[in-house]
């Protein structure tokens, strides 16, 4: 089993197949000046979208905007809803929903009131917010790991939390496939075999969530590799997406001075292009994964796990269009 992890589409070849949603940038800036939040009750809960249900905040205020408009007959606007949250700015949560504007962490809390969120769905939110506006990785990673842990209390099912601990988490991927290669060995086994820093409780954990997962099945010491298709349609958000892949960068970096020069293949190239001959090269970029996965899916005898990354991004400026 191999793992091809790209932005717009996640697939771990022969077991999972996830598909993941368009990536939504936030930019960042200076919120506008609130007022005191208004004394008004809280919309009810019923009928309204379930946060937990979310990944992106964003998409979690449009839902409740269409919703409430639609129970209101048209009657609730932006404005209300901007009024009713203790903005003066009739267009601001407009704005936020857009990607336009940012939401602070007061005004969430005034939103999560206003729609009537219980504390579990309110600390959720507030910190969906944190993670989708994190400004960088390891703020982004230790609110992921937050919202993690507040969906199992939330009992969310429709992609559960092992599968999204398993997809934005390197070393678990580097386990599941080195079980296929030696399905029986021992936790201190497979952490001594594994490059990446895994214990043996780490790896007792890992297991854990594997079979929690459903990728594995433990019958006492034998493990078995579940053949199982995924596919949610809560889909994976790029930011977590992104997660991976700094770690695959991450271990890559380490790779170039700890791997032995004839264990690895480090290319780099620096080449002028035309900006249209981008999807160019990422379509001869695709065939060559292509290729490296039906490889890894056709070929027995596998003894060793390796990881592939493949980049191609930008080091100028677009040209400015002439005046």
């Amino acid at each position: 089993m191999l793992l091809d992890l790209t932005e717009g589409t996640l697939i771990l070849t022969r077991h999972i197949k996830l598909i993941t949603m368009p990536n939504l940038e936030t930019q960042i800036q200076a919120p506008r000046k609130t007022l005191p939040i208004p004394r008004t009750k809280a919309v009810p809960a019923a009928g309204n979208p379930r946060v937990f249900d979310f990944l992106d905040y964003r998409a979690f205020l449009k839902a409740f905007y269409e919703q409430t408009k639609r129970a209101t007959k048209g009657r609730f606007s932006y404005r209300v809803f901007s009024q009713k949250t203790g903005v003066n700015s009739p267009n601001y949560l407009k704005l936020i929903v857009d990607g336009q504007r940012n939401l602070t962490h007061l005004h969430a809390k005034r939103v999560a009131k206003y729609c009537g969120m219980s504390e579990a769905e309110t600390h959720f939110f507030t910190t969906l917010v944190k993670w989708n506006q994190g400004k960088n990785l390891d703020e982004q990673s230790r609110y992921w790991n937050e919202l993690l842990v507040l969906r199992t209390k939330s009992g969310f099912r429709l992609l559960s939390t092992s599968q999204l601990a398993v997809i934005t988490d390197l070393r678990l991927v580097a386990l599941f496939e080195l079980l296929q290669v030696s399905p029986n060995a021992s936790t201190e086994t497979l952490a001594a075999r594994l490059r990446l820093p895994m214990s043996a409780d780490e790896i007792t954990r890992g297991l854990d969530t594997l079979e929690s997962a459903k990728l594995i099945r433990r019958d006492g010491k034998k493990i078995s590799i579940l053949a199982t298709t995924l596919k949610s349609e809560d889909d994976v958000p790029s930011k977590s997406i992104r997660q991976y892949h700094h770690q695959a960068m991450t271990a890559a970096e380490k790779a170039l001075h700890d791997v032995p020069l004839d264990q690895r293949e480090f290319i780099s190239s620096t080449i002028a292009l035309p900006a249209n001959a981008t999807p160019e090269v990422k379509a001869i970029l695709r065939e060559t994964r292509d290729r490296l996965l039906a490889l890894g899916t056709h070929t027995a005898g596998a003894d060793s796990v390796f990881q592939i990354n493949i980049q191609f991004f930008p080091l100028t400026n677009s040209k400015p269009e002439p005046v």
